[in-house]
């Protein structure tokens, strides 16, 4: 009898209720923590990839999380990076035939890498206007997944795959450039989809 009144004021020191005869509570679910709509977690560095077009020139729109509410994109011609809430995102970016997948690198390391990159970068680049030059030249600048590419090549030492394509330009003779187009973004060898959102 003794030794069972000593383990439950062990029990009661250590962890604040008695151990016999208590379940644990559930803990509610984080609203926040979660795509709408789904059961997959919200991680930084996560890419949102959409068939809503957003950017001149590029099939689909891309974006990356920074934290379980946030994401960090540029719209398109006339805006600038900026960071945006991912809710709204998905809500913009879902209507009609309209999708929004994501996609995860498989080291979550990588993933908060990214995600902390581009967190400095629209801190620091909020003015950087929109349009197509050299993937590394961010400063000047950028394009929704050219964010999203910089952000895994400076942030976590990941090359995502890249493409090359002619941009035709008004009486001067065509550019040629490697990009990184919203759909490429998910076809690394280390990059999943976990979440297709309608």
């Amino acid at each position: 009898m003794k030794k069972v009144a000593l383990s439950l004021l062990t029990a009661t020191l250590v962890f604040g209720t008695p151990l016999v005869g208590h379940a644990a509570e559930p803990k509610a679910e984080d609203p926040g923590v979660y795509y709408p709509g789904t059961n997959t977690k919200i991680k930084p560095g996560d890419i949102l990839v959409t068939n809503d077009t957003s950017s001149w020139g590029l099939t689909g729109h891309a974006a990356i999380v920074i934290d379980t509410q946030n994401l960090v994109e540029i719209r398109g011609d006339g805006y600038n990076p900026e960071k945006n809430d991912i809710d709204d995102f998905i809500d913009d970016h879902t209507s009609g035939s309209s999708w929004v997948k994501v996609y995860r690198h498989d080291l979550s390391s990588k993933g908060k890498g990214a995600a902390k990159w581009a967190e400095w970068y629209v801190k620091n680049y909020s003015d950087v206007e929109y349009g197509f030059s050299d993937l590394l030249d961010y400063d000047d600048t950028t394009y929704c997944s050219k964010i999203v590419w910089d952000a895994y090549y400076f942030g976590a030492d990941v090359e995502l795959e890249t493409d090359v394509v002619t941009i035709p330009v008004a009486g001067l003779p065509d550019i040629t450039l490697e990009v990184a187009k919203p759909y490429d973004l998910g076809n690394g060898p280390d990059v999943d989809l976990v979440e297709k959102i309608d």
